[in-house]
Formats: C-alpha cells, sequence, structure tokens
C-alpha cells in the first residue's frame, strides 16, 4: 500500500512537472492542477491510513 501512495505522490510531482514543461493554456493549467491536488489528497489519506492502520497492530 505504501508504494501506491508513493506513485501518487510521484503522479503530482509529475503533474506539476508538465504544467511546467508544456506549458498548457489556463484551462488546462486549471485542470491538472485541480487533479494532482485531488490525488495528492488521496495519497495524504492513504499514508494517514497506513500510519493508524501501524499504532493498532
Amino acid at each position: 500500500m505504501q508504494l501506491v501512495a508513493g506513485l501518487n505522490l510521484a503522479w503530482v510531482a509529475a503533474s506539476f512537472g508538465v504544467i511546467a514543461w508544456v506549458q498548457p493554456n489556463g484551462l488546462g493549467i486549471a485542470f491538472v492542477a485541480v487533479q494532482a491536488l485531488a490525488v495528492g489528497a488521496i495519497a495524504a489519506l492513504q499514508f494517514h491510513a497506513l500510519g493508524e492502520t501501524r499504532v493498532r497492530i
């Protein structure tokens, strides 16, 4: 599960890298940024859940 959360963080970094490299228009920037932030939130929840799991075991 930690691998999946790490890959999600890599996706976020790559998304912002694409914005810097490709330089899309405003709508493209907004679309990529919003999806990257959503994936980042999912990764944060995954890491939080992993921390909770380790404490309970």
